[in-house]
């Protein structure tokens, strides 16, 4: 079972369904944007640590990205000035995050869950 798994809310079926794949510890990190009410953008990473024992949410404070297909390219000095959000280990509550992402006009809600 890999430990990290993300979810997004369908309120037409007022349900939670499964976002991609599970992440495990040796998988590269996720990424997902939202471009806030002020034109501001922010870029929300995470991932499963090597170690498995929790995983990570952080926001990269420049907003700052390229996407190439399946890929996100993300600036190095975003990543040093990285803000962690959230940390989850196994039985915890689930994190939620609400975004709205240049693909979609709506707001989707994710929660984040270390299994």
């Amino acid at each position: 079972m890999s430990p990290l798994r993300v979810e997004l809310y369908k309120p037409e079926l007022h349900q939670w369904v499964q976002a991609g794949r599970d992440l495990s510890p040796s998988d590269p990190p996720g990424t997902v944007s939202s471009n806030l009410p002020n034109g501001k953008r922010e870029i929300y990473q995470f991932f499963c640590t090597e170690d498995d024992s929790h995983s990570v949410i952080q926001r990269l404070p420049g907003g700052v990205d390229a996407e190439t297909g399946r890929f996100r390219i993300i600036d190095a000095e975003e990543m040093v000035n990285a803000v962690r959000v959230a940390t989850l280990r196994r039985g915890d509550e689930p994190y939620r995050l609400t975004v709205k992402t240049d693909r979609n006009s709506q707001r989707k809600i994710i929660r984040f869950i270390h299994r």
